[in-house]
């Protein structure tokens, strides 16, 4: 190749199809050193040529050419390395990839990482198809939200949290005579795999609604599976509808504040009929 002749840098040569591609490939890839966008690559040990800045390693852009993830998180060196600015170790889906003599087609059906999901299904959904959960402390330089892409069936990790149900989320009391009270209850669960704290309970919207007895008072500590009761209690002043809410403030990474409806009637108290004598 003219490139090659007196010690003269290597000039990128554009490679029209995907099958000459792969083959130009494989016949240099025991020479040639994986690197990173922004790194030199050596050839034999012995002329180096600098990619301008910009510049994608070759196996990259053929990966993308194949799978179209131009500008995803999978258009990066951590597809196959473990440290996302590349170099270094592959992880088990570069290991694959390197075995099948650079073919990604060919490892498709693969399941490298061992999650269950094949390299052609990850791809797809545009998780990495080299980690898991077990290996993603292996990763440097990685995006800080890798946990939710690495696992179609464990998204995140399975790292813990507390998860606050409250049921039910709207207490009707009917028809209430005026001056009776009238309770009602509401469960508060913790469904997570960590402790969940209720940092307070609020009734607003009309004075006629309350806590009845025994309310337990906030914070309050719910461990895993535990529950626990509120009693609400509605004492209509006066003949009418009232409403309000009932506002259940905790830590729950994703419902922060649960609302539950209130509403209610107050009847006014019949007059007994005098008795004739």
């Amino acid at each position: 190749m003219a490139g090659w002749r007196d010690g003269k840098k290597l000039e990128v040569l554009t490679v029209e199809t995907e099958r000459e591609g792969r083959e130009f490939w494989r016949m240099i890839s025991t020479r040639l050193l994986h690197c990173a966008a922004l790194s030199a690559c050596a050839i034999a040990g012995t002329i180096a040529v600098a990619p301008p800045v910009g510049a994608r390693t070759p196996f990259l852009t053929e990966f993308n050419t194949l799978y179209g993830t131009s500008g995803t998180r999978l258009d990066s060196c951590g597809t196959c390395h473990f440290d996302f600015d590349g170099g270094g170790a592959r992880n088990p889906f570069g290991i694959a990839w390197e075995d099948a003599e650079f073919d990604f087609v060919a490892i498709e059906s693969d399941d490298s990482d061992g999650d269950g999901f094949t390299n052609f299904i990850e791809i797809g959904m545009l998780f990495m198809p080299g980690l898991t959960c077990n290996n993603l402390g292996l990763t440097s330089n990685e995006p800080f939200d890798l946990a939710n892409y690495v696992d179609p069936a464990n998204s995140g990790c399975g790292a813990a949290a507390p998860d606050i149900d409250v049921v039910p989320l709207a207490l009707d009391f009917g028809l209430v005579d005026v001056n009776v009270a009238s309770t009602l209850t509401v469960m508060v669960s913790n469904l997570g795999d960590a402790d969940l704290t209720v940092t307070d309970m609020v009734i607003s919207g009309s004075m006629d609604f309350g806590f009845g007895a025994g309310f337990p008072t906030t914070p309050l500590l719910l461990e895993p599976s535990q529950s626990i009761d509120v009693p609400v209690e509605y004492l209509p002043t006066d003949v009418g509808s009232d409403g309000g809410m009932l506002s259940i403030h905790s830590d729950d990474p994703d419902e922060l504040n649960v609302v539950v409806s209130l509403a209610g009637i107050g009847a006014p108290v019949a007059t007994p009929t005098p008795t004739a004598t």
